[in-house]
């Protein structure tokens, strides 16, 4: 059975100014669930037949604009929840929009998801969390309080910018962006922002070169190592024989393994 939103001015709870709080009533199989829009209006400001402010009411325009809002949200999430056939009451309806109000900003979501993290006993990766969070802000001046749906493609390549002009490598280009794809994704997931918005398709992350530059010794120093005499070192140069021993191992060890 579908739930029911309408806007509603709540008489049984009169406010100290002698307004009444205007309310949200979800209906679903006979329970009632009133969520209040933060408005009042005096009694005589209310068409209470048909559940709306009158003419003569101050703000008329607002509140319905408000009101209609709010309805339209619910009655969003009351669809996404139909489609997906998952079931639901009055009360897990609005818990559900009151928990996406809640972690709607990158910043709330980014340390929702560290604090989980440090409960889990997973102290490494809210390390990688907390390193990608406070890379973020310091990129937008301590302004982080932003919905997930402003993050587009622009938006990350201005943060890619800033990056390389601190002269950031391209590994840790690659961490930083890869964490902050893994974050919009969990987002999606849990319904914050919707799928249409997501910049990764475009942005590819895969570009940043992460190949480690190759250290080999080349062959002439291992030839000397091999040929040096160590017959008449003293006694604390001697010792340098068992690492040369056990480099010369790990060297044939690796040629075997290479089938070289």
């Amino acid at each position: 059975m579908k739930a029911n939103v309408d806007a509603i001015c709540y008489r049984s709870r009169p406010l100290k100014n002698g307004e009444f709080p205007i309310m949200l009533r979800i209906t679903k199989s006979r329970q009632r669930k009133y969520v209040s829009l933060g408005l009042s209006v005096r009694a005589d400001h209310w068409d209470f037949t048909w559940n709306r402010p009158k003419r003569s009411c101050p703000n008329k325009e607002y509140i319905e604009r408000l009101i209609a809002a709010k309805i339209t949200e619910y009655n969003t999430r009351i669809l996404e929840l139909t489609t997906q056939e998952r079931a639901y009451t009055a009360e897990s309806l609005v818990a559900s929009l009151q928990a996406k109000t809640q972690l709607r900003t990158v910043h709330d979501f980014f340390r929702s998801l560290i604090a989980e993290l440090q409960k889990a006993g997973k102290l490494g990766n809210a390390s990688v969390y907390r390193y990608a969070h406070d890379s973020l802000l310091n990129f937008t001046g301590g302004r982080l309080g932003i919905p997930f749906s402003d993050i587009d493609p622009a938006w990350l390549k201005r943060y890619e910018a800033w990056l390389r002009a601190r002269n950031c490598k391209e590994t840790t280009l690659s961490q930083l962006f890869r964490t902050l794809r893994s974050v919009y994704n969990k987002a999606t997931e849990q319904q914050l922002v919707k799928r249409e918005y997501y910049p990764f398709t475009t942005f590819k992350i895969n570009r940043f070169d992460t190949s480690t530059r190759k250290r080999a010794i080349p062959k002439e120093t291992i030839r000397r190592i091999i040929a040096l005499d160590l017959s008449d070192a003293w006694l604390w140069i001697a010792h340098s024989r068992l690492p040369r021993f056990l480099f010369l191992i790990h060297l044939c060890s690796n040629l075997r393994k290479y089938g070289q």
